[in-house]
């Protein structure tokens, strides 16, 4: 059974060529469990977690969310929204990135990170055919 998409299905490759491809789960819960995440909002302020948690980073106002590793290096992760069906989720509320790792019990469904204005970061698996965003990965 196919838990990981095929490089023609992968966004990232079909994109930006064979060099690169979509994170897998595995990648982003590393990314979660192993990083400092700051939430920066549209003024460049920084929140921590528990500020964004405590309302620090009002309505209408994530710009993105930057995760920082121990050894100083970080990625950047801007806020883009979600499309479902003609529906566009402001990005301000709701960021939702893909992963290349398919549900188990569904392949129509897919993993990704889903990071919410009031400090939510989760791994979470939905429907393929939402519109979401992308971000490549060098492959290895």
């Amino acid at each position: 059974k196919l838990t990981v998409l095929e490089p023609e299905d992968d966004a990232a490759t079909v994109n930006m060529g064979s060099e690169y491809r979509m994170p897998t789960q595995a990648e982003m819960e590393e990314l979660i469990n192993n990083t400092t995440l700051t939430f920066i909002d549209l003024q460049g302020n920084e929140f921590t977690l528990s500020e964004a948690e405590n309302g620090a980073i009002a309505e209408y106002n994530l710009k993105g969310i930057k995760f920082t590793g121990s050894n100083g290096n970080s990625i950047f992760i801007p806020a883009s929204g979600q499309c479902f069906d003609t529906i566009l989720s402001p990005a301000y509320f709701l960021n939702m990135l893909w992963s290349s790792s398919l549900y188990s019990y569904d392949s129509m469904w897919a993993y990704c990170l889903l990071s919410h204005y009031f400090g939510n970061t989760i791994i979470d698996h939905i429907e393929r055919y939402h519109g979401n965003a992308i971000r490549g990965v060098k492959a290895r």
